[in-house]
């Protein structure tokens, strides 16, 4: 039976699904542990309230407009579509004419991340790019190397282009443009708050101050998963068993030599092998074509374009985006740089299958598979397979950070610091459970009790956060036995037996 909270019993009736008793080793034992002090908690706190709420005496944009927490701090077509008029208006920036696309906005949730006008006063170029998630920014951001040659600091941004350089920010003196977080936050107000296209620091927007920036970078490093128990950054795909046989089969052909998806996302991540986060020319931007036909909006390959120049050492480098993490994939609603799939992860999975992929620079494998029908020789229905493994791999991650959240939440209880945020992030990791194996293509759906079970909790979890009323301890480690309990039921792996 999985378990609720003392506190929480009359908010919500017991939840059975006959899964059994997890036995699980105390509160505060094992690498879960987390040292938690009241300073740290609160700067996180206070990252999230910029995050959401502050303007910079811009356009009344904030972050939080076009990275929606509830939506995985992305923003797709359909959140879009589902807005009331005033966020609307703000996600199109009505008040700032010029600034957006309307047809890329409402069509595919791609903005304007380099377009107005420049230090001297001429128009410059745009560049059309979705809305990122920020989830486990610490783990999918990595230095360059000799893949993609390039300034020293993280790869921000869909092509590790967004976080401004060498000083200078939208025209504007800045000396911490050093292609860190904090450069990435100020270029997006600058880029994205400016009430007019000239964008002049002092009367269009304000710069973050150093202590809103302090906390930014504390807040979004808090997202999502973390490092495993061992240090790893991903646990090992080998290690991890799965309940269900046709999960089995999905992650042994994101294994194989015909898919080679674990050769560019190791283990599910956004690791390049053991070269960390690097950039590659997946054939993606020839996907421009059928996204100016859907819109009606031409979107040419330099000039108001999506590409990046090339590095003068690698040619090809043009069109090239950073590898991605595919364990957060399935929780999006649109897939790539530029949107060029709106569907599902089985849609955008097909793309590694097309003729665009297979004549990429980037596919240097010779096995690989240049059809789905390929894909079916090694096992039947092989596509949806591999969704449903990178469905249930995102799912075993959700539970994993919901469970590092509820124990946050004790260490917060116990330095006396607010528990709404653990909590509130917790409930969106369950709620995501629900969505990512209710989409699965196979029938029955795997771990469908799992995915009902998740949801409801979510609401316990929720109304938990919401609640003004104090709560032990001991209260929330019935919250996570059961949260424990849905994680092993999905997959095992020997680096959480004694978790």
């Amino acid at each position: 039976m999985f378990r609720t909270s003392r506190c929480e019993r009359s908010l919500v009736p017991m939840l059975q699904l006959g899964l059994g008793v997890l036995a699980w080793h105390g509160l505060h034992s094992g690498a879960y542990a987390q040292s938690i002090v009241l300073k740290q908690a609160l700067l996180v706190d206070e990252g999230f309230r910029v995050f959401t709420e502050e303007t910079f005496e811009g356009n009344g944009r904030k972050c939080s407009t076009c990275h929606i927490p509830e939506a995985n701090y992305s923003i797709s077509p359909k959140e879009i579509a589902e807005l009331n008029d005033e966020d609307r208006a703000l996600v199109f920036a009505d008040n700032v004419p010029g600034l957006e696309e309307p047809a890329l906005v409402s069509d595919l949730a791609l903005f304007n991340t380099k377009g107005g006008v420049n230090a001297e006063g001429e128009a410059a170029h745009s560049e059309f790019r979705g809305s990122m998630t920020l989830a486990a920014i610490d783990l999918t951001i990595r230095n360059s190397n000799a893949l993609f040659p390039g300034p020293f600091g993280p790869q921000l941004g869909w092509a590790g282009d967004a976080s401004p350089r060498d000083g200078v920010d939208h025209g504007n003196p800045d000396a911490n443009a050093d292609g860190s977080i904090r450069a990435f936050t100020n270029g997006a107000i600058a880029q994205h708050s400016t009430k007019t296209l000239a964008r002049v620091a002092g009367e269009d927007f304000r710069f973050a101050t150093d202590a809103e920036l302090d906390a930014l970078d504390a807040f979004q490093r808090w997202l999502g998963r973390r490092s495993t128990p061992s240090g790893g950054k991903e646990f090992a795909l080998a290690d991890l068993q799965f309940a269900d046989e046709r999960i089995e089969q999905g992650k042994e052909v994101y294994r194989s030599p015909q898919a080679t998806c674990n050769a560019c996302h190791t283990n599910g991540g956004g690791s390049f092998g053991s070269a960390n986060n690097v950039n590659l020319n997946t054939g993606v931007e020839s996907e421009r074509e059928r996204l100016s036909t859907d819109t009606g909006v031409h979107i040419p390959e330099d000039e108001g374009g999506m590409s990046t120049p090339p590095v003068a050492a690698i040619p090809a480098s043009r069109g090239a985006f950073n590898v991605q993490s595919l364990i957060e994939a399935p929780r999006k609603r649109a897939f790539f740089h530029n949107s060029a799939f709106v569907s599902d992860i089985e849609e955008a999975a097909s793309f590694y299958f097309g003729k665009s992929f297979v004549d990429a620079p980037s596919n240097i494998v010779p096995d690989h598979c240049d059809s789905v029908e390929c894909l079916d020789a090694l096992t039947p229905h092989a596509l949806d397979k591999l969704g449903a493994f990178l469905r249930s791999l995102s799912a075993f991650y959700s539970l994993v950070d919901c469970e590092r959240l509820i124990v946050e939440a004790m260490d917060r209880i116990e330095v006396g610091a607010p528990v709404k945020l653990p909590l509130q992030h917790c409930a969106f990791a369950l709620r995501d459970v629900r969505y990512v194996l209710h989409g699965a293509h196979l029938a029955p759906k795997p771990f469908a009790p799992i995915a009902e079970h998740a949801a409801k909790l979510a609401d316990v979890v929720e109304a938990r956060a919401e609640s003004e009323e104090p709560c032990e301890v001991s209260n929330l480690s019935e919250m996570l036995g059961s949260v424990r309990e849905m994680r092993d039921s999905i997959a095992t792996t020997p680096e959480l037996a004694q978790h």
